[in-house]
């Protein structure tokens, strides 16, 4: 009943009876109605059909800002992982040389720090080999 209604409001906006109409204008006249029950859009006029697919649009866009940012946020999420990883190793690294230079530090008439990083790094060099 209210497509019905929906066909004849549309028709007399118009100025036209739908009697008078061949039937595949009154087909394109439901599928109109269907349209606006479906936009729930409130009268035939052309500014509401307008209105509505401003909103439409603006919704479409909003969409697609926001899949932009989660994407953008993963990618980050991403570089700050590996970057996390990274210092992890870095930090590790530094720790194991740290406790390498000690030793050598202890001993009387040691090297200076220079020293101490190049022969623990040559016998870290040895040790993989």
């Amino acid at each position: 009943m209210a497509i019905a209604a929906r066909i004849r409001e549309i028709l007399e906006n118009v100025g036209l009876a739908q009697e008078s109409l061949p039937s595949d204008v009154v087909g394109w006249a439901q599928v109109l109605a269907n349209v606006a029950n479906l936009l729930n859009i409130r009268d035939t006029e052309l500014n509401s059909f307008l209105v509505t697919m401003g909103d439409i649009s603006l919704r479409v866009e909003e969409r697609a800002q926001r899949a932009k940012a989660q994407k953008e946020s993963k990618i980050l999420l991403d570089y700050t992982r590996k970057a996390i990883a990274r210092l992890t190793y870095l930090k590790r690294t530094l720790g194991q040389l740290e406790e390498d230079v000690a030793p050598c530090e202890d001993k009387p008439g040691s090297y200076g720090i220079k020293e101490a990083i190049i022969s623990a790094t040559i016998f870290q060099l040895k040790g993989t080999s």
